[in-house]
């Protein structure tokens, strides 16, 4: 499972001025949300879905899940 990075600090630039490529921090959080699933989500069940399921809010539990 791939860990989703969290946005770097509006001070940090995207790209480096002094070499014309992306900053390692802006690198790193873009790379993390290629490789994004929604298993990443806390608020996301893991339940296993069948064919035709869509994600629905499930108000008790606090999580999206098939159905």
């Amino acid at each position: 499972m791939a860990t989703l990075r969290k946005m770097p600090s509006q001070a940090v630039p995207v790209i480096d001025m002094r070499t014309g490529t992306m900053t390692p921090e802006w690198y790193l959080y873009f790379s993390s949300r290629e490789k994004a699933e929604l298993s990443n989500l806390a608020d996301v069940s893991s339940a296993t879905p069948a064919n035709g399921n869509k994600l629905t809010w499930n108000s008790t539990t606090k999580t999206w899940g098939p159905a």
